[in-house]
């Protein structure tokens, strides 16, 4: 193997309709493609899959997704998810590993966590 070129996180969830939602109105992605069980969602260079749990594609269960976003700024998107009624389990705050960041979960229990660098 000489590079890897790319990492599709999969997150499987119960209510892909539902999910999808959440992830393009609250958090801004995209709908790139959707064939009613996988639903591949993109946010300016980053590309996550949505899966069914019912789908045949499924490799472990809705809800045991852990994926970390790095982005330009926390507080706004802290907002929105707040005002989305999503699940917050770590408020933003300056963390002594050099990031601000905060960590919600998904209608399934995925945890998300969204960080940028302290003084950017």
């Amino acid at each position: 193997m000489k590079q890897i070129k790319e990492c599709i996180p999969i997150v499987v969830v119960s209510r892909i309709e539902q999910s999808k939602t959440f992830y393009t109105e609250t958090l801004g992605f995209t709908v790139h493609f959707d064939t009613g069980e996988v639903a591949g969602l993109l946010h300016d260079k980053v590309m996550i899959y949505l899966v069914s749990e019912l789908s045949e594609h499924r490799r472990q269960p809705a809800g045991s997704a852990n994926l970390n976003f790095l982005v330009d700024e926390v507080d706004e998107l802290f907002c929105r998810c707040v005002e989305s009624g999503a699940e917050i389990l770590v408020n933003p705050e300056d963390r002594t590993y050099g990031q601000r960041d905060f960590a919600i979960k998904d209608s399934d229990g995925n945890v998300l966590v969204f960080a940028c660098g302290l003084g950017t």
